[in-house]
C-alpha cells in the first residue's frame, strides 16, 4: 500500500471535481463533496491515508469549492468517526477468558395462558456478564394469548445459593422467539450449574455450566490472503450475495443499496482508489470478479470500470446459484453450536447458536472490542462470515440486527443465505478478517 499515491488519487479527484463547470454563470460550482469524502473514507479506512492528511485535502476542497464550513464539519465528522484502528495482528487463542457452553436443552414453559418450551442453546461469559441463548415456541394459534410467552417470570440460583434475574442483552436483538438473555447480577467465573425457573410454581430445571474445559472442536488461524482493499470488496460482494438471495432477483439492487449505503453507488470511485495506492494489487481478481458479480445481479451504474471476469469464487456461485437447498421443515428449531473464534483485527466473535424459523436461519454472535457501526467502517473491520454445510454448500452471511450495551459488547444476530437445511450434520464456519482468518467445523443437531 503506498500512500503517497493514496494522497495523490484523492488529490487529483478533488482537483478534477473542482474544474467542473458551472452550471450557469454565478452559480456554485457542482463540485461532488460526497463523492470526494467517500473516497477519502474508503483510503482512511483501509489505512491507506491518516486522518491528518485527509483533513488538509478536504478542508482545502471545501474552500475551493465555496462550501459552507458546517458541510466540511459534518462530513469531516463521520469520515473520521467511521474509520477503524490499523488491525491488530489475530492471536492464536481467544482473548477474553471464560467459558462457552452449548446446551441443547428443551425446558417447558407456562405463564397464564401461555404456554410452550424454550430450547437453551448455550451459555456464555467472555467477560463479566452471563448470556443465555434460547429459542422461545408457543402453543397457540400466533397472536393468541397462548402463543406469548414472557421472559418475565425467569429467575435462577447458582450453585453457590446466589439468585439472578434476566433481561434482554442490549436493547433486546433476535426475531420471533430469539432471545439472548443476561443475568444479574454477574455470575462468578466458576459457577457449575444453574437451577433454572420459567415457570412460577414449578420445579426448577437444572443447567449444566461446567463443561467449560477445552472445546470439542479446534479453531485454526491462518494469515489473511487478501488485502485490507480486496477485504472491503470481498465485504460489498458478500451483502450483494446475501440481498440477492434473500430477495427475488427484481430486488437486489434496491435492498443492497439500503445496505450498502454509499458503497453501491460509488463502487467504481472505490475501486479505482483502491487500485491506485495499491491496497488492492495490481494482478487482483476481486474487482473484476465483483464486476462479473454486478453483471449477475443486474446491478447496472456501479462504475467499475475493470472488465468482468470468466468466472467467480467458488462460495460467490454457490449461493448465487443455490437457494434453499435440502429439506425446509416448518416451525422453529435451535442448533446449539457455540464456540469462541480467536480475536480477529481487536474484535472477539463469540457464536452463541442457530435459530431456523422455517422461512429463514439466524445465527446469534456476541462481540467484544469493537464499536456498533453501519458505515464503511464496519466494511472494512468486521470480519467476513461463510458458512459451508455437510452437503457442500457454501452459505453467506447479511447485515444483522444488534444492539450494545454501555461496555461495548455487541450480541446481534446475522442472517444465513440461503438457509440452513436441516439435513446439515455440521458447518464449517469461515470468519475472514483483514490480517487474519479462523475457521471452526461445528456439529449441527436441530432441537
Amino acid at each position: 500500500m503506498d500512500p503517497e499515491r493514496a494522497e495523490a488519487h484523492l488529490r487529483l479527484l478533488a482537483e478534477a471535481e473542482l474544474r467542473r463547470p458551472a452550471p450557469r454563470p454565478g452559480n456554485t460550482r457542482p463540485a461532488d463533496i460526497g463523492r470526494v469524502a467517500r473516497v477519502a473514507q474508503v483510503l482512511t479506512a483501509v489505512g491507506a491515508l491518516d486522518a491528518t492528511v485527509v483533513t488538509r485535502i478536504l478542508d482545502d476542497f471545501v474552500l475551493g469549492v465555496g462550501a459552507r464550513q458546517d458541510v466540511l464539519a459534518s462530513r469531516l465528522g463521520r469520515l473520521l468517526a467511521q474509520a477503524p484502528p490499523l488491525p491488530r495482528p489475530a492471536r492464536s487463542t481467544p482473548v477474553a477468558t471464560g467459558r462457552v457452553v452449548p446446551i441443547g436443552q428443551l425446558i417447558p414453559i407456562r405463564d397464564g395462558e401461555a404456554s410452550g418450551e424454550v430450547y437453551l442453546l448455550s451459555y456464555v461469559q467472555r467477560a463479566s456478564r452471563g448470556l443465555l441463548t434460547m429459542i422461545a415456541r408457543g402453543h397457540g394459534r400466533t397472536g393468541s394469548g397462548a402463543a406469548e410467552i414472557s421472559l418475565s417470570p425467569f429467575t435462577a440460583t447458582d450453585d453457590y445459593g446466589g439468585s439472578y434475574g434476566m433481561g434482554l442483552h442490549g436493547s433486546g436483538p433476535g426475531g420471533p422467539g430469539g432471545w439472548i438473555l443476561r443475568l444479574h447480577p454477574d455470575p462468578p467465573r466458576d459457577l457449575r450449574w444453574l437451577d433454572l425457573t420459567a415457570t412460577p410454581g414449578e420445579p426448577a430445571v437444572r443447567i449444566d455450566v461446567a463443561a467449560a474445559g477445552e472445546p470439542d472442536s479446534e479453531v485454526t488461524v491462518r494469515p489473511a490472503g487478501t488485502s485490507p482493499g480486496e477485504h472491503l470488496l470481498t465485504t460489498i460482494a458478500t451483502r450483494l450475495l446475501a440481498a440477492a438471495a434473500a430477495y427475488p432477483r427484481e430486488v437486489p439492487l434496491r435492498v443492497a443499496q439500503l445496505s450498502l449505503g454509499l458503497a453501491v453507488d460509488g463502487l467504481g470511485d472505490i475501486v479505482e482508489a483502491l487500485q491506485a495506492c495499491e491496497a488492492v494489487p495490481p494482478l487482483s481478481p476481486v474487482p473484476a470478479q465483483l464486476a462479473t458479480l454486478c453483471a449477475y445481479l443486474n446491478v447496472s451504474g456501479h462504475g467499475i470500470t475493470t472488465p468482468p471476469a470468466d468466472t467467480m469464487p467458488e462460495p460467490w456461485r454457490r449461493v448465487l446459484f443455490h437457494y434453499r437447498g435440502g429439506r425446509r421443515a416448518p416451525g422453529p428449531a435451535g442448533a446449539a453450536v457455540a464456540v469462541a473464534l480467536p480475536e480477529l483485527d481487536g474484535i472477539s466473535l463469540t457464536i452463541l447458536g442457530l435459530h431456523d424459523s422455517g422461512d429463514g436461519t439466524v445465527m446469534y454472535l456476541h462481540a467484544a472490542g469493537a464499536a456498533w457501526d453501519d458505515g464503511l467502517g464496519e466494511l472494512t473491520s468486521w470480519p467476513v462470515i461463510w458458512l459451508r454445510d455437510s452437503g457442500g454448500w457454501w452459505h453467506a452471511t447479511g447485515a444483522g440486527a444488534g444492539s450494545a450495551d454501555q461496555d461495548r459488547e455487541i450480541t446481534m444476530e446475522v442472517t444465513v443465505v440461503p438457509p440452513l437445511s436441516r439435513d446439515s450434520e455440521w458447518i464449517e464456519v469461515i470468519a475472514a478478517g483483514v490480517s487474519a482468518e479462523a475457521r471452526v467445523t461445528l456439529p449441527v443437531r436441530w432441537g
